[in-house]
């Protein structure tokens, strides 16, 4: 994975110094689709761009925002209209173990559904699922923009100035770039321990409401 990082950024780095406007173009609709049905992340795309073209990082992190929030209410839409037989394609299994799984994640969803489309925003977590099961349990779109909007603006604007940082240090970009798939899975572990204690709150909560 680390292989194909470096030479996709390598690749970006060269078209981009070249191509600005056309960059934006392709971080835009790569970052749209990967809300809705695409599977891979934009933060290569993003690192690239970011790389070639270090003092431009903010604006790249508000057109991947922006995007990726656009993108997150087409998959909102698609749930709303497809529903939950669309969502199955992106689950493994047979017939009746797609369904318990889309119980289940339904289930949680309706529970915690703005924290699930908050850790889902943050962290390498599909985001397209969760916000496509945002439009199958109809949540209040409201909720859904202001929590996509948070979690996807700390997690590019974070994401793009640590890039800006790595372009302007050799050694710290080699360092990160060897480690990127950790640094994400940290902080994936963060934010669902995060989650694991409000699930745990709840139901100490509810348990006590029963006494």
């Amino acid at each position: 994975m680390s292989n194909f990082i470096s030479n996709f950024n390598e690749k970006a780095l060269v078209f981009s110094q070249n191509n600005v406007l056309s960059g934006f173009i392709i971080l835009f609709v790569w970052t749209f689709a990967e809300s809705s049905f695409f599977p891979i992340p934009p933060d290569f795309v993003m690192w690239g761009l970011v790389h070639a073209n270090p003092d431009l990082w903010y604006i790249y992190a508000s057109v991947v925002t922006l995007a990726s929030v656009t993108g997150a209410l087409f998959g909102y839409f698609i749930g709303d209209k497809a529903g939950r037989p669309f969502l199955k394609k992106f689950l493994k299994g047979t017939p009746e173990e797609k369904d318990e799984k889309l119980s289940k994640v339904e289930t949680l969803f309706r529970d915690y559904e703005n924290m699930a489309i908050l850790i889902a925003a943050l962290t390498p977590i599909p985001y397209k699922v969760f916000t496509i099961m945002g439009g199958i349990i109809e949540m209040p779109i409201k909720g859904f923009v202001f929590w996509s909007i948070i979690g996807r603006g700390l997690r590019f604007f974070l994401g793009a100035y640590l890039f800006n940082v790595i372009a302007k240090n050799d050694n710290l970009g080699v360092y990160i770039k060897s480690n990127i798939e950790l640094i994400f899975i940290a902080i994936g572990i963060v934010f669902l321990i995060g989650f694991c204690i409000q699930i745990y709150m709840k139901k100490k909560k509810e348990k006590n409401s029963k006494l």
